[in-house]
Order: structure tokens, then sequence, then C-alpha cells
């Protein structure tokens, strides 16, 4: 078997995923994880995981981020195309879901990573 190479004794996105389910969440990872490799798109890199899915939300298409660990801006990078808005919900509370406008949300973003180096 192939071990993977770690960097500074790190936990993979993934694993991270996995393991915040486990402990705050009363949803099955491996239950949403395959209902998102077929009904949506799963981006899995050592630094990075996304669990995201194309909705309909008042009339409009929208992308809905289920999960998100690591760069936002290289996880929206993964997706085949960008939608107008961005939903997600905090702490699976499906009654406080936030939209956001797609533009607005990666300009903070790439504000975000200039303020802290990472471009």
């Amino acid at each position: 078997m192939i071990r993977p190479l770690m960097i500074r004794g790190e936990h993979s996105a993934f694993d991270l995923a996995r393991l915040w389910y486990s402990q705050h969440s009363t949803l099955n990872f491996e239950d949403d994880l395959v209902d998102y490799m077929r009904n949506g798109f799963v981006t899995v890199r050592p630094h990075l995981f996304g669990m995201i899915k194309a909705i309909y939300h008042e009339g409009e298409r929208i992308w809905f981020v289920n999960f998100a660990v690591g760069n936002l801006l290289e996880l929206l990078s993964c997706l085949p195309c960008m939608l107008p808005k961005i939903a997600f919900c905090r702490e699976n509370q499906a009654d406080k879901m936030v939209v956001v406008n797609s533009a607005r949300l990666i300009q903070i973003a790439k504000q975000t990573a200039e303020t802290k180096g990472e471009t």
C-alpha cells in the first residue's frame, strides 16, 4: 500500500471534512458524499475538499455549497461554470440559507487572499 505524503503532519482536507461531520453533524458523511458524487460535484485534493450542486432558488439556478475545506477560489475554479449566486447553510440550518452574489463573494475572497499574502 502506498502511504500519502503529508506535509507538516497535517490532515488532508478530506480527512478534516470526515472529522467535522463526525464531531459536529447529525448527517452521515458517506451518504452526503455519494449523493454529491451522483448529483453534484465533489472536488478532492490534498488541501481542498468540496461538495457542491446546482439548485433552483427563487426561480434561478445557483450553486449550493454543502461543505468546503480549503481555498474558496480554488474550489470555485473547479466548477464547470459560474452561476450568478452561491448559497450555503451554516451548521446545516436549512432555514438559514445564505445566498450571495458570486462576483461579490469572489471579490471578497481575492481581497482576503491578498491581505493574507496568499496570491
